[in-house]
């Protein structure tokens, strides 16, 4: 985890709330609840992203995370209720977290299956049902890069 991209993203997030949305911050029984209805256990970073903001706004960005504890009658920006609703509709492999919709096209997602230990961000392209390319080497840099446009 790039401690040194979370605080920059603490600091985006606190110096420009005119264009950020911050959702409730999770609880640990709510991290826990979501690991368990996914059957996954998350990376230290996603975790640290859900118990510091729970989801994300910047701009007309949205990174999904914990919005409300019923994972299977929510919407959008709760990412464990849509990571369990794609792998349904569209055998989203086990995997993978959705954290950002890209107009239905393709998906950022975190990969658990990295080696580094830290939310490596890959683009999951819908059409085709596979992995196109890495992102970013975590969660946090990858916000702050996705977001730059709007700030």
């Amino acid at each position: 985890m790039s401690k040194e991209a979370f605080e920059k993203l603490k600091r985006i997030v606190g110096d420009n709330s005119d264009i950020v949305d911050v959702g409730s911050p999770a609880s640990d029984d709510a991290v826990h609840s979501a690991e368990k209805y996914l059957s996954i256990s998350f990376p230290e970073d996603y975790k640290l992203f859900l118990k510091t903001w729970g989801t994300l706004a910047i701009g007309p960005r949205e990174y999904y995370g914990i919005a409300g504890s019923d994972f299977e009658n929510s919407s959008v920006p709760n990412g464990i209720w849509f990571t369990s609703k794609k792998r349904a509709q569209l055998d989203l492999p086990n995997n993978l977290i959705v954290v950002c919709d890209n107009d239905g096209v393709e998906y950022l997602c975190i990969d658990i299956n990295n080696k580094k230990g830290s939310s490596v961000v890959v683009t999951w392209n819908v059409p085709s049902r596979e992995c196109l390319s890495v992102k970013s080497q975590d969660l946090f840099s990858f916000i702050i890069e996705d977001a730059e446009d709007f700030l």
